[in-house]
This record gives C-alpha cells, sequence and structure tokens, in this order.
C-alpha cells in the first residue's frame, strides 16, 4: 500500500494555493493603477482619448512590477520604512520602469507564507529576517545574528570575501536568491523584571527571544519563547514573562520595554548583528534583465547601509534618552557571560554538524570571526579601552 504524502508545512492543498493565488492577481491588477494615474498625468491637456490610451499602454509595457511581501507589520514603523525606502529607491534609480509593489505582513498574506509564496513565483521579494526560515536550512542562521559572533561591520566584510557565496549556495535549494539589505546594529541585550540571579544558570525564568538564541538560554535551564510584538505586549501585561530580547535601544523603546522591565542587561550577547535580507525568486531573479538585476542589488546595497546607519543613531538616542529617564544598564556577570558563551558553543556545534554545506559555511564564518578577534586586540578593543580612560576630552 503506497504511503500517504505527507503535506508541506504552510502548504495545505490546492484550495489554499488557489486561493492565494487569487489574492495575488488582484493585487497585481491594484498594481496597475499608479502607472495608469501617472500616464493619465502626463497627458492632462491633449485632447485625443487615444493619445492618453498610448501613453497608459506605453507606460506599462516600459515597468516592470514585482510584488514584495514583509516579515513586519506596518505598525513595526522602523522596519516598515527600511522595505518602503527600498521600494522607492528602486523606481528613482529605473526611472519607473523597475516597480516594488509592497504589502506588509498580513496585507497580503499571513507572514508565516511568504517563502512558499517567493519559493512559488506567487510573489517576487520577500524583505526578512534569515532567522525566520532557518529551521530547516540551519545554515541560514549566519546570515542573520550569531550569538557571540561577528559585529555588523565584520560580517559585512565576510559576505564580500567569500560569505555572499555560500549565502548563494544554501539558499539556491530555497528556489530564493539572498541580498543584503540592512542591519538593525547589536541588539540591547536582556530585559528582565528583576536582577538576574548570581551565578551561571538562569533555571525557571520565562524569557522572549529568537533565534539561535532561544536555544541558548534554554540550556542555561530557561524557558526560550519567540512572540510577535502583539503577543508580547499580552505576556507582559499578564505578567507571564520574566525578561525579553527584542532588537535594540530605538525598536525596546518604542515597545516601551523600559518602561515594563526595570532591569536591561548588556551588551546584546546574542544580538551582535541583525541583518535584514532581500529574498528575490530565483526564476524572478534570472528573467529580470541585467540592468535591472544591478538596480536592485544596488537599491538593497544602498538602502541597507542608510538603513544601518539610521538604526545605529536611532539606537544611540534611545540609549541617552532612556539613561536621562532613569535606567540603569547592567553588564551580565562575568561567570553567566562566560556559561552563555560556552552554551553558544554548544549550541552552534550541534546546529551546523547534520549539514555538511552549513557546515562549510560555518567554518569559513569562524575563521574570519578568528580573523577579525586577532584585529580587534590591537585596534578597535583597543581603541575603546583608551577611549575609556580618565582624561578629559571635551573642555
Amino acid at each position: 500500500m503506497a504511503k500517504a504524502r505527507t503535506p508541506r508545512p504552510l502548504d495545505t492543498g490546492s484550495s489554499a494555493k488557489s486561493a492565494r493565488r487569487a489574492l495575488l492577481i488582484a493585487a497585481g491588477s491594484a498594481a496597475l493603477v499608479a502607472p495608469l494615474a501617472k500616464a493619465q498625468a502626463q497627458t492632462t491637456g491633449q485632447s485625443s482619448v487615444q493619445d492618453k490610451v498610448t501613453a497608459c499602454q506605453s507606460l506599462i509595457r516600459r515597468a516592470k512590477i514585482l510584488t514584495m511581501v514583509t516579515a513586519w507589520p506596518t505598525r513595526l514603523a522602523p522596519l516598515h520604512r527600511a522595505a518602503s525606502l527600498l521600494a522607492q529607491r528602486v523606481e528613482t534609480l529605473s526611472d519607473g520602469k523597475l516597480r516594488i509593489k509592497l504589502y506588509a505582513a498580513g496585507e497580503l498574506l499571513p507572514a508565516a507564507q511568504n517563502y512558499d509564496a517567493a519559493r512559488d513565483g506567487d510573489v517576487d521579494l520577500v524583505h526578512s529576517f534569515e532567522a525566520y526560515r532557518a529551521a530547516n536550512r540551519p545554515g541560514l542562521h549566519l546570515f542573520s545574528s550569531v550569538p557571540f559572533g561577528m559585529t555588523s561591520l565584520e560580517t559585512q566584510s565576510w559576505l564580500v570575501s567569500e560569505g555572499q557565496r555560500f549565502w548563494d549556495a544554501l539558499s539556491k535549494p530555497t528556489g530564493l536568491k539572498p541580498l543584503w539589505a540592512g542591519d538593525l546594529g547589536q541588539g540591547s541585550g536582556l530585559w528582565t523584571k528583576k536582577a538576574l540571579p548570581e551565578g551561571e544558570r538562569l533555571s525557571g525564568l520565562v524569557l522572549r527571544s529568537s533565534g539561535l538564541a532561544r536555544a541558548i538560554y534554554k540550556r542555561l535551564g530557561a524557558e526560550a519563547v519567540r512572540l510577535d510584538d502583539q503577543a508580547l505586549k499580552g505576556e507582559l501585561d499578564a505578567n507571564n514573562l520574566d525578561g525579553v530580547e527584542w532588537f535594540g535601544p530605538w525598536m525596546d523603546q518604542e515597545l516601551d520595554l523600559d518602561k515594563q522591565l526595570s532591569h536591561c542587561y548588556g551588551p546584546g550577547l546574542t544580538q551582535p548583528c541583525q541583518i535584514i535580507s532581500l529574498l528575490v525568486n530565483q526564476n524572478t531573479w534570472d528573467k529580470l534583465e541585467p540592468d535591472h538585476r544591478s538596480i536592485l542589488s544596488t537599491a538593497a546595497q544602498a538602502v541597507g547601509h542608510e538603513t544601518w546607519m539610521v538604526f545605529e543613531t536611532q539606537n544611540r538616542i534611545a540609549s541617552a534618552r532612556m539613561a536621562r529617564e532613569g535606567l540603569e544598564k547592567k553588564t551580565f556577570g562575568r561567570d553567566l557571560a562566560n556559561a552563555l558563551g560556552a552554551a553558544t558553543g554548544e549550541v552552534l556545534a550541534q546546529t551546523f554538524a547534520s549539514d555538511t554545506q552549513a557546515g562549510q559555511a560555518f567554518a569559513s564564518y569562524a575563521r574570519f570571526r578568528q580573523a577579525a578577534l586577532a584585529m580587534a586586540e590591537t585596534g578597535s578593543a583597543a581603541f575603546q579601552r583608551a577611549r575609556l580612560l580618565p582624561f578629559q576630552f571635551a573642555i
């Protein structure tokens, strides 16, 4: 007797897929409204109806419209703005010949369906974090945030040297072409209701976290759960959480974590960087004109660096504001920090052991990290230590 085929996660049958396709077809029709309106505006004052029709048809023929879905709702404004800016920059660089129709999480599809929709070609682009789809492709964690790993600048340097090659190879079986599209910088650390216990354990604590950090906290005895912003607010209001790891000072303050949790332990050991990815359906990528591929890559890089700088700036502003309002930032105790580091080593070894390709990518990552550490010892880290000496810099 033939074994029954187990449905893929998030693919519940032809009816669900048909419904998704119907939504996307309707969205595609709506995407033509803007070009038509622009063409009509350009032909205002022309007496011939045929002139207007011809102008509309010409603009539509010249415009390539891509559909992009994101992993974040509009209420997460800093992240939504990054996606919106990317769409605007692509249109500007292409002089309107390449357009992106943007849908925030839940506007077109549930966010959990983004990757299936992109793989199947129902949408063209996904603006997201790689950790959100790394359950079945563990190597993708390297392109999101690696606890105790490399900083934003170090990770970008690795991508330029050889990391992008590994990223492409790991993502290819999923039918998606990955591009770096920004970074949120280093996370704040762990917000808690009360002081963390002394020692190396977090036994009994219920923490909100994500990615590889969840497995690390679990190794130290905590219960680590993943929650979106709305569920997080509900759990905090219900007093069900002992601690929260969110993004960075800017987004943490926008969520009022400083109002609800009285302690913040840093630095962000499990979030030394937080990469935003732009995932392109591989067939879409292959069929784009070379200049359109260049425009999409250039826009992702340019907006990515701008987004990174905005987050670095706003994180500093938010940190200073919270300090003025009385927040006393704490550092992880040496024993706990060391235990977190040791747990990280175990989790990373386990995560990448079962996948040869992921293991090769991690070996490359680890070599680059080691070189970055050696350089920092007499470079950036040494400079930071010297900068903290008690001399007077400003009068």
